[in-house]
């Protein structure tokens, strides 16, 4: 958990700059553009204190664009270049999402009601959030169970057996992932989440300036490295 004397921004700040990161990963062109938006996406993490999540994301990004490098021009392995090159992208807007998992149900739902969001919304962000953090938990028990039968899986043995071991951890953790994301929505279901009544939440929910500095800095640097690629083309 976060300690309590470093800046947690407002899930609404985190909400808004994932989208607008997400519309951006979309119309950038050039890879230098996605590397500064992720630099920014990372300055995002460090503002809050969360030095090793920042450097977990840096790491994940560091290896998918080798292995992208590593990947470029091979027209057996086009797919697997095509999911590390978007899975690359899409850590940016995850980045600004981070950590929301681990905020409580309360405040979730709260922020979802002052969105007037429908409530079916809140639930699925709320499953959604807490199925991501099982997915480091179930990718080591892979690996576990892998290492019993003699097979080992390692960044180096990647790196030189990538279709094998994408085959041998994804297959298993799509299947248990199904499973998993049937059980926190019954024990969603089981604490009453979806009673058609008011939501009445004990987790404190408050806009503070800091909020509004941080939405405010990082959705402008976020939409004008856009406006920098188009006029200058980083020609400099």
């Amino acid at each position: 958990m976060v300690r309590e004397n470093k800046f947690i921004t407002d899930i609404r700040v985190n909400v808004i700059l994932a989208i607008i990161s997400s519309i951006a990963i979309l119309i950038y062109k050039k890879e230098i553009t996605f590397a500064i938006a992720f630099t920014v996406s990372i300055a995002f993490i460090l503002f809050q204190g969360q030095y090793r999540k920042a450097l977990n994301f840096a790491s994940a990004f560091v290896i998918l664009f080798i292995l992208s490098i590593l990947m470029a021009g091979n027209s057996g392995l086009t797919t697997l270049w095509l999911f590390t090159t978007i899975a690359r992208h899409l850590l940016i807007p995850l980045s600004f999402l981070q950590g929301i998992s681990e905020r409580s149900i309360g405040e979730l739902l709260e922020v979802c009601h002052r969105l007037h969001l429908p409530k079916s919304f809140g639930i699925s962000a709320i499953v959604l959030m807490r199925f991501f953090p099982t997915i480091k938990y179930e990718l080591n028990t892979i690996r576990g169970a892998l290492k019993f039968r003699g097979i080992e899986i390692s960044l180096f043995n990647t790196l030189f057996h990538l279709p094998k071991n994408f085959y041998l951890t994804l297959i298993p953790l799509l299947i248990r992932t199904v499973r998993i994301s049937d059980e926190i929505t019954a024990a969603a279901l089981t604490r009453g989440i979806d009673l058609d009544r008011d939501i009445v939440s004990f987790s404190e929910v408050k806009w503070t300036n800091k909020n509004t500095v941080f939405l405010i800095v990082f959705s402008v640097v976020i939409s004008s490295l856009k406006i920098i690629e188009i006029k200058w083309g980083w020609q400099f």
